[in-house]
């Protein structure tokens, strides 16, 4: 028995889906770039960290 063959998304749900992992990926970023800051124990690791950290929030909220 073969599969049934699967209908194309619109183009509306593909840049909804595109958006939505595009979102998560962000979220994911800025969540490791938090991570690293909190273990950083230099303070130029850590300015750096705040200063990506606060450019992506800009950036992408």
């Amino acid at each position: 028995m073969t599969p049934a063959p699967m209908a194309l998304p619109s183009e509306t749900m593909a840049r909804s889906t595109e958006i939505i992992v595009t979102r998560r990926q962000m979220i994911d970023g800025r969540l490791a770039l938090e991570s690293q800051r909190s273990q950083a124990s230099l303070d130029p690791g850590k300015n750096q960290l705040e200063e990506r950290i606060t450019t992506f929030a800009v950036r992408y909220t």
